[in-house]
């Protein structure tokens, strides 16, 4: 939502009780406050494009598109009015951090087919985030572990549309699935019962960052949030 020309980005966080098959809501956390505006605009509409849960760490990723509007300053010829920006907020810690993913670049605008277009051509409904099945994955160099999930994003921008690998190194660790137990097979008398278990996918520990092409974004570890929230 908007609030004076702001953005106003609020969440709140469900869990399912099992017993009741109901869900408790979490206290609605704020975090219109601690994302980057653009200077000398105003927000004058906002959408979250896509959003997906990182099973892997437990954060919240979210394709966050601001269309904007001058408020102050002369007018640049060719200007992006449009905004987007990938967003990490993870339950526990808080709003992570953002990376801006650089809508409207005249310089990357190189089809004279779009640069009169009116801004409104451009303002598309959809992007996208998709996440593989997880699986053993590297990056460069760097053992991810056995259960990480590959996620990539396409994002609409002027006429185009940009392709990327979003790459997320983080301490952070989800739940992690449990896998059910399989019954135990019968066993004949007087042979003791089975006993069954249950396993949780492994963690790995690493350094708090979020990669998006080739840029990188510095994150907030577990202890830093922690400590700054």
């Amino acid at each position: 939502s908007i609030g004076n020309g702001q953005l106003a980005l609020d969440a709140a966080y469900g869990q399912l009780n099992p017993k009741t098959g109901r869900i408790a809501w979490s206290e609605v956390q704020r975090y219109g406050g601690e994302v980057p505006e653009v200077d000398e605009f105003d927000v004058v509409d906002v959408n979250i494009q896509d959003l997906t849960y990182r099973e892997y760490s437990g954060v919240l990723h979210l394709i966050l598109k601001r269309n904007l509007e001058r408020n102050s300053g002369a007018e640049v010829p060719f200007e992006s009015n449009i905004h987007k920006s990938l967003i990490a907020v993870d339950e526990r810690h808080g709003y992570l951090d953002y990376i801006d993913l650089d809508i409207g670049n005249i310089v990357n605008r190189t089809d004279p087919t779009f640069l009169p277009m009116s801004h409104q051509a451009f303002n598309d409904i959809k992007d996208d985030l998709l996440e593989l099945p997880p699986l053993p994955h590297r990056f460069q160099g760097r053992d991810l572990g056995d259960s990480y999930a590959r996620q990539f994003i396409a994002v609409g921008d002027y006429g185009i549309v940009k392709f990327a690998e979003v790459v997320e190194l983080t301490d952070l660790r989800g739940p992690g699935p449990a896998v059910p137990s399989l019954p135990p097979p019968p066993a004949p008398a007087p042979a003791p019962a089975a006993v069954s278990s249950t396993a949780v996918a492994g963690s790995l520990s690493a350094a708090g960052v979020t990669a998006f092409a080739a840029a990188k974004m510095y994150r907030k570890t577990a202890a830093g949030a922690k400590k700054n929230k």
